[in-house]
């Protein structure tokens, strides 16, 4: 019938959404142990698996085997969780701290400041850009060879305070699992509460060769990927159901080109 239809189409539509409605996460808190099982009722799962959304040298992607994921983002006093399934054929990561990005990880983009000096593009106060690594699953007991779960702040990069964020990996058949917890404390943000807005953005980041770079990233929007505040997507912390009011758009003018240096990952 015509409304089944309809009622088919609106349920793909949300199902395609961006996770632009960040949920409450009621009691209990998430285990932050790289077992994401207890996301299962989260709501508004994204899914990363078009070549759309490989925003970063797109021409590497061999298809959803190489590089895809799925995952959940949610929130609850004090604290903004992750939890990514990634689908990865070769996993590949030698680095630690600051020069993860040259091996498989992930990158979390806040703005928790968005209508504040609205005119500027680069990544400033009010701006934070997090990398969460896996590590390599190495277990051979010798600390130099094994690298563990990480998390480094690259933006702002002198605010220290990263031992606070709690992530954990696990190694699957396809990939790997990564959950995160970023408290709110070390960004300094004490106004978290329903309907608060943020633009934000999730990038998956691969590396297939033998020699450490970045070979390519899939990100929630499907622009051609820049560090630049007005690529982020926008975001409003919602209610468990995943829900809440309306967004609101945030357009204007492409902001003047900063006469200082602007932070960036390669």
């Amino acid at each position: 019938s015509v409304g089944c239809l309809c009622l088919f189409l609106v349920s793909f539509a949300l199902a395609n959404e961006l996770p632009c409605r960040i949920p409450l996460k009621p009691d209990p808190p998430l285990s932050i142990d790289g077992d994401i099982t207890d996301w299962q009722e989260a709501p508004n799962e994204f899914i990363l698996s078009e070549g759309k959304h490989v925003t970063h040298e797109p021409k590497s992607w061999k298809g959803a085997d190489d590089l895809s994921a799925k995952g959940k983002i949610a929130w609850r006093d004090g604290v903004l969780y992750l939890g990514v399934e990634v689908t990865d054929d070769i996993i590949a990561q030698e680095k630690r701290g600051r020069e993860m990005y040259l091996g498989d990880h992930i990158e979390i983009f806040l703005d928790l400041s968005p209508l504040a000096e609205p005119q500027r593009a680069y990544l400033g106060a009010g701006q934070w850009q997090f990398g969460l690594s896996p590590g390599n699953f190495k277990t051979t007991g010798n600390p130099g060879v094994d690298i563990k779960p990480e998390a480094v702040c690259f933006v702002p990069a002198d605010v220290g305070g990263e031992a606070a964020i709690r992530v954990a990996a696990r190694r699957t058949k396809a990939g790997y699992t990564l959950e995160a917890a970023l408290p709110f404390s070390l960004m300094n943000w004490d106004a978290a509460k329903e309907g608060v807005e943020l633009n934000a953005e999730i990038a998956v980041s691969d590396c297939d060769s033998v020699e450490p770079k970045q070979e390519k990233m899939m990100t929630l929007s499907t622009e051609k990927w820049v560090i630049e505040r007005k690529r982020l997507v926008p975001m409003v912390l919602a209610n468990a159901a995943g829900a809440g009011a309306p967004i609101k758009a945030r357009t204007g003018e492409k902001p003047p080109a900063p006469t200082g240096p602007i932070p960036t990952i390669e």
